[in-house]
């Protein structure tokens, strides 16, 4: 047995088109190399904008929830702009953080907004959390000394 059938092209290719992998019985991914890299590139990019909405359009989403007009808003977009040209952020993270923390979305709606796994979504918010305080804690820092 030297081919293998790919769970998610559904070819047959070599075993050499195929991850090792320990835990299946044949020692083998399910998935191509190619649809795993396809699939990397889809769902785990940190580049990836979390613009895309399948089927809506992110204003509209948005739009259900019920927001106050003052200038609260305002402040939190200039600061979000300000850490994304600056480099602190990245603009998934800005918008999964304005998303969770300022609307009030859970992962799991953001995800579905968007076409990502909840835990992705996660990810952006958490890592741009932890940007946010590793630059302030720095900034503390020089300031004391």
């Amino acid at each position: 047995m030297n081919t293998k059938r790919c769970c998610h092209c559904k070819r047959t290719l070599p075993l050499d088109e195929f991850p090792k992998n320990r835990a299946m019985k044949d020692g083998y991914c399910a998935e191509c190399r190619d649809c795993r890299r396809e699939y990397d590139n889809r769902v785990m990019s940190l580049d990836r904008p979390l613009r895309r909405v399948r089927n809506k359009v992110l204003a509209d989403v948005i739009a259900r929830v019920e927001r106050t007009t003052d200038e609260t808003y305002e402040r939190v977009f200039a600061a979000l702009r300000y850490w994304m040209q600056d480099g602190t952020l990245k603009p998934t993270q800005a918008e999964a953080i304005y998303l969770h923390a300022v609307e009030l979305f859970t992962y799991e709606e953001i995800a579905d907004m968007v076409g990502l796994h909840y835990s992705t979504v996660m990810h952006h918010y958490k890592n741009g959390i932890e940007r946010l305080k590793a630059r302030y804690d720095q900034e503390m820092v020089d300031v004391a000394v």
